[in-house]
């Protein structure tokens, strides 16, 4: 369905009215707004109008976080709420509640069928009022309905998809030492193709890193963290150590494998004053826990191993309480050891929301209908891993090679250019992978200009 046909009932209402109030001699200047319905997961069902300020309380795992704003739209699978100048997708799935913060606020139904709105009338049913409900509650996500999306010619063919199969995915693996083959710039492009489908997509990350580098997770942090205002980010851990396991953290959501295992986010530090420059680690990990709607005290045994963890479950409600010391009946942490976290841990005190093998268990998980994968997560992933293979290839074939060639000797320095160029071109490629193997891109073009010299000098007789 295109925008403009979405629009047309909500025009012509507008002109109507309009008509109405001149004709009358008077003219308010007021936007026509649209009757909708929520259907919460508990099944109740909310009810008011768009323009409405609502508060939603939403939770995602641990994470447990309360939303205020104007209500702008009800798609099938979230709703769109205006919070400070900028519209923020909320997933049906995860509200916990939904109230009008009016004087008057719309009636919460305490089952989807009741209607004390006068959807069913004396005979049994308002087809007129139903109809209009059913229309507005019944907009299709963000991308288009189900003709629009497999046949809109706007959209590149990788991101048209049939809802019938579910609400799209976005999926990227995530695999290599962090700053090297595991970096932002896959999770910037993959976000670029999710903004095309509107606020409110869903991009899975499959994680499989032993850590790497501080530096390029800042970066990874930063851009997971704009992706958030618009979309959900979810971890799907297969090994997740050190960085690899901050850049888990900061997503909406985690999901584990079987054998899945998370933490050792240990900072790598020179001589000088190493207890602070952990320490601080510590104190930037807070943050992203607290982003995350986890337990901060986590952070220090994640960090260092001095941190106790315990835990105590409600074995009623469930609920999980968290302890730096031992009161908990539940020991994660010991201070013997930097924490990592397994499968069963994780999923038993809830820091992660559930365990998948497969990506159709990772979609049930998440409540999406279906796994229907859109985007190209996986061929970005597959042709940066091919281009990171080439480059390794060539550093080692030709690096130490090039230390050992005659720069008196023509066939030589002919040989040598052809290899600078080639590692000029290989920082072009996959520059994480050159680093600290090769000289910098700079020195190697000086290189290049000195090695084409000397040949000079050398055919002239000098």
């Amino acid at each position: 369905m295109s925008i403009v046909s979405r629009l047309c009932p909500v025009i012509c209402r507008s002109i109507c009215l309009i008509t109405a109030l001149v004709l009358s001699g008077a003219l308010v200047n007021q936007a026509a707004a649209d009757r909708v319905k929520v259907d919460l997961p508990d099944g109740s069902r909310w009810r008011g109008e768009t323009g409405d300020s609502v508060k939603v309380t939403v939770q995602a795992g641990r994470q447990k976080k309360t939303h205020t704003g104007t209500l702008k739209s009800v798609e099938r699978d979230y709703i769109l709420l205006a919070v400070n100048g900028e519209d923020m997708p909320i997933f049906l799935s995860e509200i916990v509640s939904m109230e009008a913060t009016d004087a008057q606020p719309p009636a919460t139904d305490p089952r989807p069928d009741a209607d004390p709105d006068g959807d069913e009338s004396e005979d049994g049913q308002d087809e007129a009022a139903a109809a209009d409900s059913s229309d507005a509650n019944a907009q299709p996500p963000a991308g288009g309905d189900s003709e629009s999306s497999q046949g809109d010619s706007s959209l590149p063919a990788n991101l048209q998809y049939d809802p019938a199969d579910g609400m799209p995915i976005f999926y990227l693996p995530m695999e290599g030492g962090v700053g090297e083959r595991f970096r932002e710039e896959e999770i910037r492009a993959i976000g670029r193709e999710m903004d095309k489908l509107g606020p409110g997509q869903t991009l899975v990350l499959h994680i499989n890193s032993p850590g790497g580098y501080v530096a390029e997770w800042q970066l990874i942090w930063q851009t997971i963290k704009e992706l958030k205002k618009k979309h959900r980010v979810v971890a799907w851990v297969k090994t997740a150590i050190s960085a690899a396991a901050s850049t888990s953290l900061a997503c909406s959501c985690i999901i584990f494998e079987t054998s899945g295992a998370l933490g050792s986010i240990t900072t790598l530090a020179g001589a000088e004053s190493p207890l602070s420059v952990q320490l601080e680690g510590v104190r930037e990990l807070k943050q992203v826990l607290r982003e995350g709607g986890y337990s901060e005290h986590f952070a220090m045994p994640f960090k260092l191993n001095m941190g106790l963890l315990t835990y105590d479950k409600d074995p009623e409600t469930g609920e999980v309480t968290f302890y730096d010391d031992m009161t908990g009946d539940h020991i994660l942490s010991d201070a013997s050891h930097v924490l990592t976290i397994n499968t069963r841990e994780a999923v038993d005190c809830k820091f992660a929301i559930g365990v998948a093998d497969s990506k159709e268990e990772v979609a049930e998980l998440l409540n999406m209908g279906g796994w229907n994968e859109v985007g190209s997560g996986q061929s970005t992933f597959d042709n940066w891993q091919r281009a990171c293979d080439d480059v390794e290839e060539d550093i080692q074939r030709y690096g130490s090679k090039l230390q050992r060639l005659d720069q008196n000797d023509v066939k030589d320095l002919n040989e040598a250019i052809r290899i600078i160029r080639m590692f000029i071109r290989c920082w072009d490629r996959a520059p994480n992978i050159c680093f600290q193997k090769i000289p910098p891109k700079s020195q190697l073009e000086l290189m290049l200009e000195e090695a084409q010299r000397r040949l000079r000098d050398i055919r002239r007789g000098g």
